[in-house]
């Protein structure tokens, strides 16, 4: 099935620091939830478990028992998770640094320490390391020589990132992906350690005291931003965790960052916080800094792609022929306007009656071309 719009309720909790006179507006949306089973399962899909359970007893929203248990259930398991990602975490970097390997920590296993309140608040799957290409084999060996598998890639050459190495630590899964490059191999940009501008951003590793790296300002903001555009797409869904990523960043260090040179360089920022803020409004005294116009409300905010081919015909057995064709060719305009970097205000026609039904086209020419060559090549050999 589709997933359903983000609820007021969860778009809320991607506040990192609550401002208690909202706490009856939590209540309110909280009492109004009729199928906590479908919101939890929303929650989940979107990494936002542990936020909700967080969210809700700050404001002491009634829960039913049931919900309860299951979101205190999932907050413990995380927060276990994320104590042996850390620990391993620093593992890892203390190694890297004893061969003289230089890595920046990115996305989850920075931003649980450097945004969140707590790092169990941001769940994350794996550890991602930013190094340098000449270094990525070298890293690889010393992952093997701490205990992980870390399988090479086809023909030992990588594209941007080796295969996830990993281990598993007190029944907890840890992977450990490195990267030469934070943008995939058919993104439009590249972000290498050599391409940084900016002075790193230090962070503690939990109660450790170890100091690890990240992004400098701009730059964090900027790839958070293109990850979550990136990731947005007919084949896979955004997540609200991502959403909670850029929109903390923003609050955080709204007087530090350098918005002049965000609306030069990385203007795609801008954009993506002009829809975002239909989503989840930022706080007016940031607002105050951010030359981000909120725009007109584009239609279906915080909806998400429900077409082919990210949902096969069988799997809209249930829909009408016309429903499937709409959200299909006629996607959400808050999702296209993500998808294709444009903010509130940009004109749209370009991308709804030609960018994205040439997008749909090509997919269909591509799933044609494939069923084709594997029909020829189970076809049976005539004697």
């Amino acid at each position: 099935m589709p997933p359903m719009m983000i609820p007021e309720l969860l778009a809320r909790c991607t506040h990192l620091k609550p401002d208690p006179s909202e706490h009856p507006l939590l209540v309110q949306r909280g009492q109004e939830i009729e199928e906590w089973d479908a919101l939890l399962a929303v929650a989940q899909r979107h990494g936002m478990g542990p936020l909700l359970y967080w969210h809700m007893r700050g404001a002491r929203v009634p829960l039913p028992q049931e919900v309860l248990y299951t979101l205190s259930g999932t907050f413990v398991r995380h927060r276990h998770a994320n104590q042996v990602r850390t620990r391993v975490l620093g593992q890892v970097l203390e190694a890297f640094a004893a061969v003289g390997i230089e890595a920046v920590v990115v996305k989850g296993g920075a931003l649980s320490h450097l945004l969140y309140p707590e790092p169990t608040l941001r769940p994350m799957s794996d550890v991602d390391l930013l190094i340098g290409r000449q270094e990525l084999l070298r890293a690889r060996q010393t992952l093997v020589e701490l205990g992980m598998s870390a399988p090479l890639p086809p023909g030992g050459e990588s594209d941007k990132s080796l295969p996830t190495a990993g281990t598993i630590v007190e029944g907890v899964w840890v992977g450990i992906e490195l990267h030469d490059d934070l943008f995939e191999s058919a993104f439009d940009a590249r972000l290498t350690l050599d391409d940084l501008t900016l002075p790193p951003l230090s962070f503690s590793l939990g109660d450790s005291g170890a100091v690890a790296h990240t992004l400098g300002l701009e730059e964090l903001l900027w790839h958070l931003c293109e990850h979550l555009r990136f990731h947005t797409t007919v084949f896979l869904p955004w997540r609200l965790i991502w959403v909670t990523d850029i929109l903390g960043v923003a609050e955080r260090f709204a007087a530090e960052l350098d918005w002049d040179r965000i609306a030069r360089e990385y203007p795609r920022v801008l954009s993506t916080l002009s829809l975002l803020q239909h989503l989840r409004p930022l706080r007016p005294e940031v607002l105050e800094r951010i030359p981000a116009s909120a725009g007109q409300r584009p239609r279906g905010v915080g909806a998400d792609f429900a077409g082919w081919p990210r949902y096969s015909l069988s799997q809209q057995r249930g829909k009408s022929v016309v429903r499937i064709v709409k959200d299909t060719w006629l996607p959400p305009e808050w999702w296209l306007r993500l998808h294709r970097g444009l903010d509130s205000d940009a004109l749209l026609w370009r991308e709804r009656w030609i960018g994205h039904p040439w997008e749909i086209l090509g997919w269909m020419r591509h799933y044609w071309r494939n069923r084709t060559e594997n029909r020829a090549a189970t076809a049976p050999i005539e004697a």
